[in-house]
């Protein structure tokens, strides 16, 4: 994947490429994912005619214990945030202002990668104010919900 630091009209802007194809463009533009469509390429040879051969990956046959979520990384109420361990887009809220909540009670969903994370509360406690809404993108450490 390729990164670019861009500035439009004194702007900054991080973007990152994250596929391309032959009639689309998916990009990472300041944390935030967008898919763009090519209508037209011209004087440019961006895409390989040689096609790459992937190997699998091995995998162990031994099976490993599932390791439990500890937010450790990213939730610290201490600090009093939860904070978005990875990009994405959350899907869920589970609670609101003023809710009490105990220690594995699910707070929200965030969507990253195609891939659902749940992330819960690692004590009890009670929640002073969610930042955030359904549908919205947020970045890498953003503050997501902030406890009392």
């Amino acid at each position: 994947m390729k990164k670019y630091s861009l500035a439009i009209n004194g702007n900054p802007y991080t973007v990152r490429i994250i596929e391309v194809t032959a009639d689309i463009v998916k990009a990472e533009v300041n944390g935030a994912e967008h898919t763009v469509a090519i209508e037209d390429i011209e004087n440019i040879n961006m895409f390989p005619t040689e096609t790459i051969e992937r190997k699998p990956v091995p995998t162990s046959t031994q099976p490993t214990a599932a390791k439990p979520a500890s937010n450790g990384d990213f939730c610290s109420f201490g600090s009093g945030n939860l904070n978005a361990p990875i990009p994405g887009q959350i899907i869920l809220i589970d609670v609101k202002q003023g809710d009490s909540i105990k220690k594995g009670d699910r707070l929200l969903i965030l969507e990253a990668m195609k891939m659902e994370n749940v992330l819960t509360s690692i004590r009890d406690g009670v929640i002073k104010e969610v930042l955030v809404a359904e549908g919205e993108a947020v970045t890498q450490d953003q503050p997501l919900i902030i406890f009392e």
